[in-house]
């Protein structure tokens, strides 16, 4: 399975990255419009998006 592959690549848990992977689709999935929703989503893919960018967590 491809989150195998990946998981080991970046030396995490499949459970690690699939709760990373969770929390990733909930965010997006509150995006209303799908042209902005591509857009972060290719940002995403080519790591266009800084870290700083990215909200804190919500504890």
């Amino acid at each position: 399975m491809k989150t195998r592959n990946v998981a080991k690549k970046f030396g995490i848990t499949e459970e690690e990255l699939d709760a990373g992977i969770d929390v990733v689709t909930n965010a997006l999935f509150r995006i209303q419009n799908q042209k902005v929703f591509l857009a972060v989503g290719e940002l995403l893919a080519v790591g266009d998006i800084e870290a700083e960018e990215l909200p804190a967590d919500e504890e």
